[in-house]
């Protein structure tokens, strides 16, 4: 089993890194995997904030007139 478990992860770092090699020499796959990452971060960024949906709508009472 362990020689089973070898081979599996063998054979998906070379697909793996087949691949890497196919998107990195192809400027559509490079910048749709940037598009992705920064996807990704904004995504986790926007997690640690409180949600508010309504922010004009909530923020535009409290402000004072000149």
């Amino acid at each position: 089993m362990k020689q089973f478990y070898g081979y599996l992860i063998a054979r998906n770092f070379i697909f793996e890194s087949n691949f890497l090699l196919l998107a990195y020499s192809n400027p559509p796959f490079i910048a749709m995997f940037e598009n992705l990452l920064v996807q990704n971060m904004a995504m986790l960024y926007r997690q640690t904030k409180p949600i508010n949906d309504n922010y004009y709508e909530n923020t535009i009472h409290t402000r004072t007139s000149p």
